[in-house]
C-alpha cells in the first residue's frame, strides 16, 4: 500500500532493541531484571526502562495485566514498540475500573506499535494511536482479541498512517475499528481474517478534509452482529475514500425494522466528499440492507449473493442464501451444496487463501474450473487445521479436522524422519502402530459437516513437524476387501 515505502524508510533510523519480559504473577520490578529467568512485572515498570532511541520488544508471560498486578492505565507507548503474548491469547490486559482510560496510548511521533497474540478487555479503548506533524505510523494487531467500548481507534491529523489488523476478533460496545483521517492525511487500512462485532460500527473510515484519503481493504473477514453498520464509510470537505470489500461475509448488521441507512456497508457523503466502493465474492445475509444507499456510481458489486434486497436486483450477483453451516453461533464455513461454492470470480485482491488458510480456490469446480467460493470460506469436504506456531517442544499442540459426519479419522504427529515416506493412497492397516497418534469419530450434525478438535505434544525431536491426517478407506487386495487408512492430507511445518 502507499504508506509502506513511507514507514520502512522512517523505521531504518530507528537505535537498538531492549526486550524485556514480563510475569504479572511471579515477575520483580526492579533495575536489571527483564530476562525470561527473571521478568518484570508489570508492563509499566518495562517501559520506563526503555532507553530513548531504543525499540521496546515486550514479551508477555500467561496472566493478567490489570490495575491489580501493578499497572497504571494508559500505558504509554514509546515510538517503536512491539508487545507479543509468548503464548497466544494468554496474556491478558485488562482495565477492572469502569472509567475512560484506555490501555494503550500510541501517541504522536511513534513509527511502529505491534500487538501480538494478546487479549484485551477495557471499559473504554484498547488502542488509540494518534498521528500528527506529518509522522508516519505503522500499527499492526495480529492474533489478538480485544473487547472494549472501541477496541481500536486511529486518528491522522496530518502525516501517514498504515493499519493493518489480522487474524483477530474485535468486539466493542461501540466501535471495533475506527479510522479518522483530517488535515492532510493518507491512511492505509487491511483488515483480514478477522471477526468483528460492535454495538454500533464494525469498521468506520472517516476522510474530512480536502487532502485527506483513505484506502481501505477487508478481506476474509466476518462483520457478525454489528448493531448499525458493518462497515461505514464517510467522506466530507473534499476526502475520499477508497474501500475494496473482498471475500468477506455479513451477518446481521443493522436490524430489518431499523432505518435503512444501517446495515452492512453504507456510505455518508457531504461537503464534497467522494467515495469508491468495489465489493466482490461476499456474502450477505439479514442484514437491515446490505447496500442501503446503492449508487452506481460509486459502487461496483459483483459475484456476491444475498437472499434478497438490492444485490439481487445487479445480474453480476447471485440471488440466494449462501447456506452456512451455524450463522447464528458465528460458523460461517459453507455447509454441503451451499450455492456459493464454485460462484465467486477472480480479482486482483483475491486473496490466496481463506480465513482458515486453506487455498483459495482449492478444489476442482463444478464446471471444470477453479473457482473461488463466496464467502470468507474455501468450502472442501476435509480440511486440517494446525494451532499457529507452539511455542516450544513438548508444548500442546492444537489439530482441528472438518469432514464428513461420522468419518473415522486418524492423526499421525511426528517429525519429518518418521514422515518423509508418506504419499497419497498409502495404506496402513490398523492398528496403526505409530505414535503420537490421535483417532476420532466426526460427530453427527444437520449440515453433514462435523469438527474433531484434539490436542497432542509437539514431539521433543529435532526436525520438521510432520502431521498427516488419515481417513478410513477400504483397499481391494486381490478379492479380498481390506480396510485400513488412506491419507487425505500431509503436512510439513
Amino acid at each position: 500500500m502507499f504508506a509502506s515505502c513511507w514507514i520502512t524508510l522512517a523505521l531504518a533510523f530507528t537505535g537498538g532493541t531492549q526486550t524485556i519480559h514480563v510475569d504479572p504473577v511471579g515477575g520483580v520490578d526492579v533495575v536489571g531484571n527483564g530476562s525470561l529467568a527473571q521478568p518484570v512485572r508489570t508492563l509499566t515498570f518495562a517501559l520506563a526502562q526503555i532507553q530513548p532511541g531504543s525499540a521496546a520488544d515486550l514479551r508477555l508471560l500467561p496472566g493478567t495485566y490489570s490495575e491489580a498486578s501493578g499497572e497504571v492505565f494508559p500505558l504509554v507507548l514509546v515510538p517503536d514498540t512491539t508487545i507479543t503474548g509468548l503464548k497466544p491469547l494468554q496474556a491478558l490486559i485488562a482495565k477492572q475500573a469502569l472509567t475512560t482510560t484506555m490501555l494503550f496510548d500510541v501517541p504522536s511521533g511513534s513509527t511502529h506499535a505491534r500487538f501480538v497474540d494478546v487479549a484485551m478487555d477495557t471499559f473504554d479503548r484498547c488502542v488509540r494511536a494518534t498521528v500528527s506533524s506529518e509522522d508516519i505510523l505503522q500499527l499492526e494487531v495480529e492474533g489478538c482479541e480485544l473487547s472494549g467500548s472501541r477496541a481500536i481507534v486511529v486518528n491522522v491529523v496530518d502525516g501517514g498512517a498504515s493499519v493493518l489488523v489480522s487474524g483477530s476478533r474485535l468486539a466493542a460496545g461501540q466501535f471495533a475499528c475506527s479510522v479518522d483521517a483530517s488535515g492532510s492525511a493518507l491512511v492505509d487500512v487491511v483488515v483480514e481474517r478477522c471477526t468483528v462485532s460492535s454495538g454500533m460500527r464494525g469498521l468506520e473510515l472517516t476522510a474530512g478534509a480536502p487532502a485527506a484519503l483513505i484506502s481501505s481493504l477487508a478481506r476474509n473477514t466476518a462483520f457478525d452482529h454489528c448493531a448499525a453498520q458493518g462497515i461505514r464509510v464517510a467522506a466530507s470537505g473534499g476526502g475520499q475514500v477508497s474501500n475494496v470489500v473482498e471475500c468477506c461475509v455479513f451477518y446481521r448488521n443493522g436490524l430489518p425494522a431499523q432505518p435503512p441507512k444501517l446495515g452492512a456497508i453504507t456510505e455518508a457523503l457531504s461537503s464534497g466528499g467522494f467515495a469508491q466502493h468495489v465489493v466482490t465474492n461476499c456474502a450477505f445475509l439479514e442484514n437491515g440492507a446490505d447496500l442501503p444507499w446503492f449508487n452506481p456510481t460509486h459502487w461496483v458489486v459483483q459475484s456476491c449473493m444475498s437472499p434478497m434486497g438490492a444485490l439481487c436486483t445487479i445480474p453480476t450477483n447471485l440471488c440466494a442464501d449462501p447456506t452456512f453451516v451455524d450463522a447464528f453461533h458465528g460458523d460461517f464455513h459453507l455447509a454441503p451444496g451451499s450455492p456459493a461454492i464454485d460462484a465467486g470470480s477472480f480479482v486482483a485482491t483475491l486473496p490466496a487463501v481463506d480465513a482458515d488458510g486453506d487455498p483459495r480456490p482449492g478444489h476442482p469446480s463444478l464446471v471444470g474450473l477453479a473457482l473461488p467460493d463466496i464467502g470468507i470460506d474455501e468450502a472442501y469436504d476435509r480440511a486440517l487445521h494446525l494451532s499457529e506456531n507452539p511455542s516450544a517442544l513438548g508444548d500442546s499442540l492444537k489439530l482441528r479436522f472438518r469432514g464428513p459426519s461420522n468419518a473415522l479419522t486418524a492423526l499421525l504427529v511426528g517429525t519429518s524422519a518418521n514422515g518423509a515416506g508418506f504419499g497419497q493412497g498409502m495404506r496402513v492397516g490398523p492398528p496403526l502402530a505409530l505414535d503420537p497418534l490421535v483417532v476420532g469419530i466426526v460427530p453427527t450434525t444437520a449440515s453433514g459437516i462435523g469438527i474433531v478438535e484434539v490436542s497432542t505434544g509437539v514431539p521433543n525431536l529435532p526436525g520438521l513437524l510432520d502431521v498427516t491426517l488419515f481417513e478410513q478407506a477400504v483397499f481391494a487386495s486381490g478379492s479380498v476387501l481390506d480396510f485400513g487408512f488412506d491419507v487425505v492430507e500431509h503436512r510439513f511445518r
